[in-house]
């Protein structure tokens, strides 16, 4: 089956019911801007159509991975992106490590450069019956490119550091309140007027963070001896004291604390505030966003809501109909 994208407007999000394995090979190549997916995972469900249904080794799972990576890498333009979300799954009582495996192999066998390894650290989860390990809570989020050259928005890389108050007074990011610079600069050897000069600036620097300006800071007296002293050596030796000041933005970690789906209609969805940062940071705002395993939708409700163009495939009849439902409620 052709998949003509140039015929596909995709104002509205485009699903189609069948094989992803058959219908990948119907993109044109450099097409796509992002692939967010997260395939069947190994042994975790059982799987009656596709290629996965027959996947009953770790070897057989890794060929149809493979299989699939080959296709995303035909498919993606250079710019593009592919973000994957791999669970892990215990054999034997023994853990697999099914995502360090894929990675490596999209890595080393297909050439994909992997830029973040995102951990998926969920809010709320089901605990196992067995009692003799820990509960497994999150699951990994690779973020692969092509090359150097892959779009990235990098003004949502970045996200304002709220401001806490404790009894009334500013904590910066790291806990500062103040207190403690306050009894070095009487306990410091600086004369009378060093330290009203000191203290003054310190009630500047915590107001700085009360406003939002900065995040955090940190004070340096004269006297001290680490490196940042030495930087700061021409304002320690003119005024007794100098400050070293943090950005009142921070850059989005590699963990990410957010909670499980809710939608009770299938048995693994992706929470739709996972989509948020891998669709507006790799996908341009005319990029199309291809999901080979739909599953229910989150995908394409993720799209519209951010106004993206989304492509979708799901071979099981119930989550496709699922999908579409969810899709026009969406609209409505």
């Amino acid at each position: 089956m052709r998949i003509n994208l140039s015929e596909r407007d995709l104002t509205e999000p485009t699903i189609i019911k069948g094989d992803s394995f058959l219908l990948l090979k119907g993109i044109p190549n450099q097409s796509i801007d992002l692939i967010l997916t997260s395939p069947p995972y190994f042994g975790q469900r059982q799987i009656k159509e596709g290629p996965f249904a027959k996947a009953g080794t770790i070897s057989d799972y890794l060929r149809l991975l493979k299989r699939l990576g080959k296709e995303f890498k035909r498919i993606l333009k250079p710019t593009g992106s592919l973000w994957l979300n791999i669970g892990d799954s215990y054999r034997d009582s023994s853990l697999l490590l099914i995502p360090s495996r894929v990675a490596i192999m999209l890595e080393e066998e297909l050439g994909f450069i992997l830029r973040n390894d995102v951990i998926w650290e969920k809010r709320s989860f089901l605990s196992p019956s067995i009692k003799n390990r820990t509960s497994s809570s999150y699951e990994h989020f690779f973020h692969f490119v092509l090359g150097k050259g892959y779009y990235a928005n990098k003004t949502i890389g970045t996200r304002e550091v709220e401001t806490t108050l404790d009894n009334g007074r500013v904590v910066s990011k790291t806990g500062v309140t103040g207190e403690d610079y306050k009894r070095k600069i009487e306990l410091s050897n600086l004369n009378k007027e060093e330290k009203e000069s000191a203290l003054l600036s310190l009630e500047e620097e915590l107001a700085k963070v009360k406003n939002g300006e900065i995040s955090d800071f940190r004070m340096l007296l004269r006297g001290g001896n680490s490196i940042l002293h030495s930087q700061r050596a021409k304002e320690l030796m003119e005024m007794g004291f100098a400050f070293i000041e943090a950005s009142s933005r921070e850059r989005v970690s590699d963990i990410w604390n957010i909670g499980v789906s809710k939608e009770k209609e299938h048995d693994s969805p992706f929470p739709k505030e996972l989509l948020t940062y891998p669709i507006l940071s790799s996908c341009p705002k005319q990029g199309i966003v291809l999901d080979p395993f739909l599953g229910s939708g989150t995908t394409a409700i993720a799209c519209i809501e951010l106004k993206r163009k989304c492509l979708g495939f799901e071979i099981d009849s119930n989550y496709y109909e699922l999908a579409k439902r969810r899709i026009k409620e969406k609209q409505n």
